[in-house]
């Protein structure tokens, strides 16, 4: 392998892992909205327009958490 082709190869090694961690990253902030979101309807008793909220939110994270995981999946295809 050449050395420009030894460089790219590094180069997409990097790439894909700061993808990893960018995304391990917005998982967990994901997993926070999912928790507080579920707390909400948990209590949403107390104020009914929140179940609607809540059921809004977790369906945002929910397809948030879908596109990091194409996201994931797409870095690891260019490994």
């Amino acid at each position: 392998m050449s050395n420009d082709a030894n460089t790219h190869a590094e180069d997409e090694g990097r790439e894909a892992v700061d993808v990893g961690r960018i995304t391990h990253d917005l998982n967990n902030q994901i997993m926070v909205i999912q928790g507080n979101a579920s707390l909400m309807k948990m209590k949403s008793s107390e104020w009914p327009e929140m179940l609607d909220m809540a059921n809004q939110i977790l369906a945002a994270s929910q397809r948030a958490a879908e596109l990091i995981r194409q996201l994931q999946q797409i870095s690891s295809a260019a490994v």
